[in-house]
């Protein structure tokens, strides 16, 4: 690789980096662009608000919403009493057993769902 091709690179890659951790950067000299994309960081692909929701009198909705990008996160932020995970399609069948439960099944869809436990925990239903 020439000098001229390492430093556009690295070019690249440095702000490819400064990308995903910074919502400004400093632009790409012209003719030094880079060809691939830098994709946003995960955690804000990936946000869900309308599915993260506060179960307290003393956290705000804004500050579920800044926990919504995962079931886990949303339903463990501060101790589990915060916030509450909504979106779920598996949902318990009984108070023993809770929405984060079921919900780990959501992926794998709606047979495993109904089959947990023999059918005794969780069921698929989507509103």
């Amino acid at each position: 690789m020439t000098q001229r091709g390492w430093s556009i690179l690295m070019g690249c890659v440095v702000v490819g980096a400064l990308l995903a951790g910074s919502a400004a950067a400093a632009p790409v000299p012209a003719g030094q662009q880079c060809s691939l994309a830098t994709p946003a960081p995960i955690f804000v692909q990936t946000l869900h608000p309308e599915c993260c929701t506060t179960i307290s009198s003393t956290t705000t909705e804004a500050t579920c919403d800044s926990v919504s990008y995962s079931a886990d996160r949303c339903e463990q932020y501060n101790g589990g009493n915060q916030c509450a995970w909504t979106c779920h399609c598996c949902k318990p069948l009984s108070s023993s057993y809770s929405y984060a439960y079921c919900g780990q099944f959501d992926s794998l869809g709606a047979a495993r769902c109904n089959a947990v436990w023999q059918g005794t925990a969780c069921t698929w239903t989507c509103r």
